[in-house]
């Protein structure tokens, strides 16, 4: 694990990834399309983008708030406080996220207590 804390890992893959793009880009490695039997009249093709629709959007946001208004929000809570201790305390959490879906925790809910109890990790890269 310190190889990862330590940032040595990411820097050792970041730079070979370097490495491997430079040699692509110097014709030293062969990509088939890319910089190889690459076609000359090459033509993207048409693809189907999803449009946003800020009114589903606002649907699921009303969807939730009725849901915070209908659970029992202190059965939600404690349900998510012993999610968190059990964390800490390094158990096998799947019987507390299914106590927590039972009392209509969201995912969210669960994933927020999931940081506190772990905090958050950022790969550190070194260049």
């Amino acid at each position: 694990v310190k190889v990862v804390a330590s940032g040595w890992l990411h820097n050792k893959v970041l730079r070979h990834i370097e490495r491997e793009q430079k040699m692509i880009a110097d014709g030293e490695i062969k990509v088939v399309g890319r910089n190889y039997f690459r076609a000359p009249d090459l033509k993207m093709p048409d693809i189907w983008v999803h449009e946003y629709d800020e009114n589903i959007a606002r649907q699921m946001r009303d969807k939730l708030a009725r849901l915070r208004q209908r659970r029992d929000n202190e059965k939600a809570s404690s349900c998510l406080e012993a999610l968190k201790e059990a964390c800490k305390r390094g158990d096998n959490v799947m019987e507390y996220t299914l106590e927590c879906a039972r009392a209509d925790v969201t995912e969210g809910e669960m994933r927020r207590a999931f940081a506190e109890a772990f905090g958050s990790w950022k790969p550190p890269i070194y260049r």
